[in-house]
């Protein structure tokens, strides 16, 4: 099936194709906002199947799921991680056979443990499917309890099942108690929302102060690892878009800024005559300004107030001495 991911193969290079993959940037980071989720994951891998067979890990970042996938593919070699990608499985799904699909993904080899790791199973509980993708999904919804319930109640010792979501609330209530342990996974904290920042923005030269960087992370206090990124990124186009407008240049340290006509130094040129690494224009603390205002958070206040109540209602376990 090619909307299935075996991480196992390609171990610990590079990232699932996927909506909200983690970008490189993300990748050099211990995402510190999943550390207590990362612990129960791999507890969870650690103490199988004394943990428990099933996991449900739930939150509003999806390329925290991908980098906790991706480090329970790492942790055992007897692992064989299968990485579902709700949306593709949904997008190829005309002329397929559901129950045959299922059965594949349930089924185990001796020797090895597998996990199956749903990437947003609530996609399909959404009400944003497309008509081709309905059927199937209906279908889908119908079997996937039966299957959740053989992997709780089996004796078999050779599977696992991990799903994320988004949205945990639009899970049909069957499924609810077929999921032994529910986790949430957490958003970046305030230093590391500065180092992700800072991270993004790379090697590319920017004036930002400490301050500013200071103000910008408690702007983006409730936003995902990759909105932060979404943020930086829409940062990186200010300084293109004052080249591009730009009819004067002054040259400082053998390159070339922009500046006003009746700055001292000031040349008249056009970018279109000049080599990319000739020219010398900083992200500016305003350019972060303008990425803030156009990247707005996915969620909602109602969504918001939902997680929280999903929080209390599935209490997580506190650590055994």
């Amino acid at each position: 099936m090619e909307s299935v991911i075996l991480l196992n193969e390609n171990r610990g290079s590079g990232s699932p194709t996927s909506p909200g993959g983690c970008s490189s940037a993300e990748e050099t980071l211990r995402l510190e906002g999943c550390l207590s989720a990362e612990r129960q994951l791999l507890s969870f891998v650690r103490g199988y199947p004394r943990e428990g067979r099933t996991m449900l890990l739930y939150g509003a970042s999806g390329s925290a799921f991908i980098y906790l996938a991706k480090l329970a593919a790492k942790e055992n070699p007897r692992w064989e991680v299968n990485y579902v990608r709700m949306k593709h499985f949904l997008g190829r799904s005309s002329g397929r056979d559901c129950q045959k699909e299922l059965q594949s993904l349930f089924t185990t080899d001796k020797g090895k443990v597998k996990m199956v790791f749903f990437y947003l199973l609530d996609t399909i509980y959404g009400n944003t499917l497309a008509p081709e993708e309905t059927e199937y999904a209906q279908r889908f919804r119908r079997e996937l309890p039966d299957y959740l319930r053989r992997a709780v109640s089996s004796e078999n010792e050779e599977l696992a099942v991990v799903a994320s979501a988004r949205k945990p609330w639009l899970l049909q209530r069957d499924l609810e108690p077929l999921f032994e342990r529910w986790v949430h996974v957490g958003l970046p904290g305030s230093a590391e929302r500065m180092r992700l920042i800072k991270a993004h923005i790379g090697q590319v030269p920017c004036s930002l102060s400490d301050a500013n960087m200071l103000q910008l992370s408690r702007m983006t206090e409730d936003y995902t690892y990759s909105e932060i990124g979404n943020v930086v990124e829409e940062a990186h186009l200010g300084p293109f878009k004052r080249i591009e407008a730009a009819t004067h240049f002054r040259q400082v340290e053998r390159q070339w800024e922009v500046c006003a006509p009746t700055d001292r130094g000031a040349v008249q040129l056009s970018w279109e005559t000049m080599k990319p690494t000739d020219v010398k224009e900083p992200v500016v603390y305003a350019d972060l300004l303008d990425g803030f205002v156009k990247v707005e958070l996915r969620r909602t206040d109602k969504e918001l107030a939902r997680m929280e109540e999903t929080q209390k209602a599935h209490p997580e376990r506190k650590k055994q001495d």
